[in-house]
Formats: C-alpha cells, sequence, structure tokens
C-alpha cells in the first residue's frame, strides 16, 4: 500500500508469496511511505510505515557545448547539476586543474574565461560528484585570431 493507495504489480512491482515488496528499477517516483496490510477471515493488519528514500546522482540540466571565439572576448560554459547535495562541481582542462584568475567559476557552475587567449583553446570538464555517483560533461572551445 502506497499512502492510502493499493499498489498494483507489474513487470516492475511484486509482491513475493511471504509478502515482500520487491520494486525494481528504483525511480525518483517511488520515493514514499510503505504499508503492508494483511487480511484474513479473523480481519485486518496492518505494519509500521517503510520509508523508501530515493537518491539521485549528479546530472546535467544544462551541459557545456563547444564554443568558438575570437582572441580577447569572453566565453562562457554552463554546467547546471541536478541531484542530492550536497554535489561538489569542478571545472578542469584535459584532466588539469584549472589556475584560476581570468578563467573562473560562477555561482551558478558557469566557467567564464575572460580575455580568451591561443593557449586557452581545449576541452573543459565539468565533473559533479555527490554521495551516489559522479558526472561529467564536456566542451571544447577554439580559438581564431
Amino acid at each position: 500500500m502506497k499512502g492510502r493507495k493499493f499498489l498494483t504489480q507489474s513487470n516492475r512491482i511484486q509482491i513475493s508469496d511471504n509478502g515482500d515488496l520487491i520494486i525494481s528499477q528504483v525511480t525518483l517516483n517511488d520515493a514514499d511511505k510503505y504499508k503492508c496490510v494483511a487480511t484474513n477471515t479473523a480481519g485486518e493488519r496492518e505494519s509500521a510505515p517503510a520509508t523508501l528514500t530515493v537518491l539521485e546522482k549528479p546530472s546535467f540540466r544544462k551541459a557545456p557545448i563547444d564554443q568558438i571565439t575570437m582572441e580577447g572576448k569572453a566565453v562562457h560554459f554552463p554546467c547546471e547539476v541536478v541531484g542530492d547535495t550536497p554535489i561538489s562541481v569542478e571545472w578542469r582542462k584535459e584532466n588539469v586543474n584549472l589556475q584560476y584568475g581570468r578563467i573562473r567559476v560562477l555561482k551558478d557552475n558557469t566557467l567564464r574565461i575572460e580575455k580568451v587567449e591561443a593557449e586557452d583553446a581545449g576541452l573543459y570538464i565539468c565533473m559533479a560528484r555527490n554521495s551516489v555517483g559522479t558526472a561529467e560533461a564536456c566542451g571544447q572551445t577554439n580559438c581564431s585570431i
């Protein structure tokens, strides 16, 4: 029973012969409080509620996209992340930690490179991490003179 609604068995939701509830391919929508209701000729008994909490690894609502810019201009790589908090976000350039100065990360995790120089060309990686997992997305910049 989910809330006051009885569950319907499906290929994802099964109730075993001994009353165990088995949910496969769990989604965020499965998070809730569940109770077991047993009925026989003597009456009905209800278990204490069991809470199912579903944790979500980071994923990208808005990922970096490739950029072409001119030397001296600014470039932005968005990195909007969703998932269970806390989520830590870090940026790297071709698997090397960034040197901040002209390059900085904004409050919304967007990477901003001011006054682009030729050596800024390359692959930029946004890595998001929480207690459940890690996700990476990349964007590349090319600089024309």
